[in-house]
């Protein structure tokens, strides 16, 4: 798609990057205000105040990548003045929906059946398919309920199988130095509904 977002369509590759890199609802960064970009921390401040509001009603900072950053300094130089990151050349106003845009890049580039939203999705899908865990990727997305990240998790994802290997791992002695091999899974303890432990089954050797 990135390769039909030229001529009149090229104000729409920094929107089309910068969302597939930081998972922002359209409007959180169509109203996204160059205050609330935080190059000195590498973090892009989602708010929610009068002026600005979120879906879930909470603000939140969303870490900048080294490709998103680069298009944020890209747009500095040619939004001068603006207080706002995305403008009309025209007007000079933010802009306040790509939606033709988007539709018609979306036919030259042969793409049926999605939508500007589908970017965010793709971000969170990315997210998961590189370890990260429900919980980061509720926070990038501004998802209050965790379960809504589960569905980009994946059991297979590194992430998952270094806790794993954690069970396996021998425990740390109060002097720092750790016992290879003293985890004794015979003398484990398996939860009750009262939270008491009670004696696992013994593993055969």
């Amino acid at each position: 798609m990135l390769k039909v977002l030229q001529g009149r369509s090229a104000h729409l590759r920094p929107i089309v990057m910068i969302d597939l890199l930081t998972g922002l609802r359209k409007q959180e960064l169509l109203k996204l205000r160059w205050r609330n970009v935080d190059f000195e921390r590498g973090l892009i401040h989602v708010m929610n105040s009068q002026r600005e509001r979120t879906k879930s009603g909470k603000s939140r900072s969303v870490p900048m990548t080294e490709v998103s950053r680069e298009e944020f300094l890209a747009l500095r130089q040619k939004t001068e003045g603006s207080e706002y990151v995305f403008v009309n050349k025209r007007t000079k106003e933010p802009l306040t929906d790509v939606k033709k845009a988007f539709v018609t890049a979306l036919r030259k580039a042969g793409i049926e059946d999605f939508h500007f939203h589908d970017l965010r999705h793709t971000c969170a899908t990315r997210l998961g398919d590189r370890g990260a865990s429900a919980f980061e990727i509720a926070q990038v997305m501004g998802w209050s309920d965790i379960r809504m990240a589960m569905r980009y998790t994946h059991a297979t994802g590194k992430g998952i199988r270094r806790a794993m290997q954690l069970l396996t791992q021998s425990k740390t002695g109060t002097n720092g130095s750790s016992n290879p091999g003293s985890e004794d899974w015979n003398d484990a303890k398996v939860p009750t509904s009262d939270g008491n432990g009670q004696q696992a089954l013994p593993v055969s050797s």
